[in-house]
C-alpha cells in the first residue's frame, strides 16, 4: 500500500462546486488527481454523501441523486467514512459549539480527527479553532 503525504476531506461544498463546474472545481478536480497518484489521501463522511444526495435531488432531479450515489461517487480516490457512535457525539459537540450545519459537523469532526486539513470553500467553518482549512471559496 502506497504511504500519502497527507490526508484531506473533503465537504459537501467542494463536491457540489465540483459537480456544478463552479471555479473551485479545477482545485478539486486537482486533489483528484494527486489522490489517484498516491500523494493524497481523500476522506469524506458518509453523511456528507447523503447532503450531496439530498441536494441533487432537491436541486437537479432524483435521476441526478441516484447517479451521484451509483456511478460518480465510487469513481472517485476518496475513502468515504462511516461515522461510529463516537464520531457522532464527536460532531454532536461541534455542532453545539459553534454556528455550523450538522451535516458540517461531520466533515469538520472527521477533519479534526485525522489532523487533516477541509476542503470547503463554506464560511461556517471558519469559527471552529484548530480546524485546518484548505479555503477554495471565492
Amino acid at each position: 500500500m502506497t504511504k500519502h503525504s497527507r490526508t484531506e476531506v473533503l465537504d459537501a461544498w467542494a463536491l457540489m462546486a465540483w459537480l456544478n463546474g463552479e471555479a473551485a472545481a479545477s482545485t478539486v478536480r486537482d486533489a483528484f488527481a494527486s489522490a489517484r497518484a498516491g500523494q493524497l489521501t481523500l476522506q469524506f463522511s458518509a453523511i456528507n454523501a447523503g447532503e450531496v444526495y439530498y441536494l441533487l435531488a432537491k436541486r437537479r432531479s432524483r435521476k441526478a441523486a441516484e447517479q451521484w450515489h451509483t456511478e460518480v461517487l465510487p469513481s472517485l480516490p476518496i475513502r468515504v467514512v462511516v461515522p461510529t457512535l463516537d464520531d457522532i457525539l464527536e460532531a454532536a459537540k461541534l455542532k453545539a459549539a459553534f454556528p455550523i450545519s450538522y451535516a458540517d459537523s461531520f466533515a469538520a469532526g472527521l477533519a479534526l480527527k485525522h489532523h487533516a486539513a477541509l476542503v470547503t470553500g463554506d464560511t461556517e467553518f471558519r469559527s471552529i479553532p484548530n480546524l485546518q482549512i484548505v479555503w477554495i471559496g471565492p
